[in-house]
C-alpha cells in the first residue's frame, strides 16, 4: 500500500483488475484516465456524447456508450452497461461562468451507481471545493467561483450516499503526459500546477487502492510542471 509520505505512488496491478465506468471520459484528464486503466488491462466503459467521443474512448482502449451526462436514463444505461461491483469515475465539468454539469451532472451520476450497484464512486473536482476554498485567489474565485460550488454540491451528495467513495482535488491542470512524480495528500492542501497525464495515473491509484476510501484527496505535484 501507499502512504501519503510516499512521492511516486504506482497503481497496483497485481491486484484483479477492477471495471471502471466513466463519465467525462471522452477528453483531457479523463481521456487519460481511460488510457491509463485500459494499458493495465482494466476493462473501462465511458459516456461518449458524440461520434468523436466515442471515437477517441475506443481509441484509449475503453468501450464507448453514447448519451449525454445529464439525461438520467442514459446514465443508467452506462452504469447497466459496466455491471455491479464497477468502480464509477467521473471527471464532468463545466467551462467556467457555468455549472450545471458540475453538479447536476455529477449527481445523477451518482444517484445512477448507487441504483445500479456500483461499488464505488471515485469523483475528480478541483482546488477551491468545500475547505480549500480559502486557497483560491480572488481573481480566481472571481473566474471559477460558480463551477467549485457546483462540485461542491456534487461532494456533498457523494459523501452523503449510500456507496463507497473517494473525493480528487487538483490544482492547475495542464497538457502533458504522466510524470510520475505527481502524490496524493490530505485535502485541502495543493501545490501548484499537474498535468493532465499525471492527474490520470494518481486517480487510478486512488480508484484501486482500498486505503483512500472515504478520503478527500488533493492530488498535487512538487515538481514543478513545465507550462
Amino acid at each position: 500500500m501507499v502512504s501519503e509520505d510516499d512521492g511516486a505512488t504506482r497503481p497496483e496491478t497485481s491486484r484483479r483488475a477492477a471495471s471502471f465506468v466513466v463519465a467525462g471520459g471522452t477528453r483531457g484528464s479523463g481521456l487519460a484516465f481511460v488510457a491509463a486503466a485500459a494499458a493495465v488491462g482494466h476493462p473501462v466503459t465511458a459516456l461518449a456524447r458524440g461520434g468523436d467521443g466515442a471515437a477517441a474512448v475506443e481509441s484509449a482502449g475503453g468501450t464507448a456508450v453514447r448519451g449525454d451526462a445529464l439525461v438520467a436514463s442514459d446514465l443508467e444505461r452506462l452504469c447497466r452497461a459496466a455491471g455491479p461491483g464497477a468502480v464509477a469515475v467521473s471527471f464532468l465539468g463545466s467551462r467556467p461562468g457555468e455549472g450545471h454539469v458540475d453538479s447536476a451532472g455529477n449527481i445523477a451520476f451518482i444517484e445512477a451507481a448507487v441504483a445500479f450497484g456500483i461499488g464505488r464512486f471515485v469523483l475528480v473536482t478541483s482546488l477551491g471545493c468545500g475547505d480549500s476554498l480559502p486557497l483560491l485567489s480572488p481573481r480566481m474565485r472571481e473566474v471559477i467561483g460558480v463551477v467549485v460550488a457546483e462540485k461542491t454540491k456534487a461532494e456533498e451528495h457523494l459523501r452523503a450516499a449510500a456507496i463507497a467513495w473517494t473525493i480528487v482535488r487538483p490544482g492547475g491542470l495542464l497538457d502533458g503526459p504522466a510524470d510520475g512524480h505527481g502524490r496524493l495528500v490530505a485535502a485541502p492542501p495543493a501545490i501548484g500546477r499537474i498535468t493532465r497525464g499525471e492527474l490520470a495515473r494518481l486517480v487510478l491509484i486512488a480508484a484501486t487502492d482500498p486505503q483512500w476510501r472515504e478520503r478527500v484527496l488533493a492530488a498535487q505535484n512538487p515538481v514543478p510542471a513545465a507550462a
